[in-house]
């Protein structure tokens, strides 16, 4: 067979097939439908605990909070492959190889409608974390950090319109593409664009110093601290030592707690470039996943289940590996002031709904209770009423993760016979 550069572009799926359009965005219209209906029932009821435990037991309302928060990333993950096998195993009519023709629209428009169904979701949890709904302002500017440094949204859908329906060389220029365009967001790119959005700003006045002074510890110069406009609760260490760190979070903490938690950023910076590496890889593995119509094409549904659970082995490793980078970032910023480093990650916590114990011992950070001194930790054990509500919560979560799952597929069902009565 002759290689040429002609035969090798040709070999790309046709990107849009007309004459399934229209059904395509039907599709697309479907899933946004059915994933918003399931995620509003699902989060409801996982939710429920939080809202019946008093307004002033913080442990309580943290403890149900956080437990929701997992059940919602459970559901996310999960829809992933539930999304894949349904397009390519119970769609009535529905062909996904053909050759040249390979159809992509349904693909490409049915995860933009559940993947923005589940943002919709997802921002129930920083209403409830901010006492309030956000601004536009803040709602835009949320939307822009994650598309610009989320993977999946900025980089998977194009991916899944460009890559083949095997693991051949469109496949893995398309894979090789992506994956370059996410380093470059990483590293200068992503930075731009947030700049370019106003969605970060350097930090001003009294806390520029701060950073100044945070930076010269490390030994870092050029280090540098940005605000993120959005209402998340949360600090990023990203590669080229910038610092993110959510305006809510900074109205959160005071000066020394703003000094010690850019303490244990700035911990993060210093990390060798093969430790940054494996903490940033969990999202640009996500790529893998949006790769799914090649591996799918190429093993088969079924086998397409052993790379989710490659996948799932190593993201348990990395996490564990980061696990280690965030104690060895506790040990640095706490040796300069220990209490004022306690404080910050009670206030952290506070302002993130977390519960000082999750008794999630394969999360990226260790509990609460874990990461204070012992005397400290002493005086905010919850009492045994409320470890066994907090269990309860996770239990319920856990029935949620089976809720949205039945009621994604059930509606998926009803919507699809809909769908065909009316063609």
């Amino acid at each position: 067979m002759e290689l040429s550069a002609a035969t090798f572009v040709r070999s790309f799926p046709e990107f849009l097939d007309r004459a399934n359009l229209a059904r395509a965005a039907v599709t697309g219209v479907q899933f946004l439908v059915v994933a918003a209906i399931a995620w509003r029932i699902a989060t409801a009821f996982m939710l429920r605990p939080f809202h019946a435990a008093p307004s002033d037991d913080f442990e309580r309302r943290a403890g149900a909070f956080y437990a929701a928060r997992v059940g919602y990333s459970v559901c996310y993950l999960i829809s992933i492959p539930v999304v894949i096998g349904w397009l390519f195993a119970f769609v009535p009519g529905y062909a996904p190889y053909r050759g040249s023709n390979f159809d992509r629209p349904y693909l490409v428009l049915a995860f933009l409608g559940w993947g923005l169904a589940a943002l919709a979701a997802g921002g129930v949890f920083e209403r409830l974390r901010m006492g309030r709904s956000p601004t536009p302002v803040e709602a835009w500017h949320g939307f822009a950090f994650s598309v610009v440094l989320d993977p999946f949204l900025f980089l998977g859908l194009p991916l899944l319109a460009a890559v083949s329906d095997r693991l051949d060389g469109p496949t893995f220029t398309a894979m090789a593409v992506a994956a370059l365009l996410f380093l470059a967001l990483q590293r200068r790119l992503g930075h731009a664009l947030l700049r370019l959005y106003g969605t970060i700003r350097p930090v001003a006045g009294p806390r520029a110093a701060i950073a100044r002074q945070v930076a010269d510890e490390a030994g870092l110069p050029d280090l540098s601290v940005w605000l993120v406009r959005a209402g998340g609760v949360n600090a990023y260490s990203m590669p080229g030592r910038q610092i993110y760190v959510s305006e809510h979070l900074g109205t959160a903490l005071d000066d020394a707690q703003f000094t010690a938690l850019l303490r244990h950023e700035a911990a993060h910076a210093r990390e060798a470039w093969y430790h940054k590496l494996v903490r940033h890889l969990p999202p640009a593995m996500m790529l893998v996943l949006n790769a799914g119509p090649a591996f799918v094409g190429e093993l088969g549904l079924e086998r397409f289940l052993f790379v989710i659970a490659a996948f799932a082995f190593i993201y348990a490793r990395v996490t564990n590996h980061s696990r280690r980078l965030e104690k060895q970032a506790d040990e640095y910023a706490r040796a300069f002031d220990p209490p004022a480093y306690d404080s910050m990650l009670q206030a952290l916590h506070r302002a993130a709904m977390i519960p000082s114990n999750t008794n999630q011992r394969r999360g990226t950070h260790p509990d609460l209770a874990d990461r204070l001194t012992p005397e400290t930790a002493a005086q905010i054990s919850p009492d045994a009423a409320t470890t066994t509500a907090n269990k309860q919560a996770r239990s319920r979560a856990y029935l949620g993760v089976v809720l949205y799952i039945a009621c994604f597929l059930t509606g998926l069902a009803i919507s699809e016979i809909l769908i065909a009565k009316l063609e």
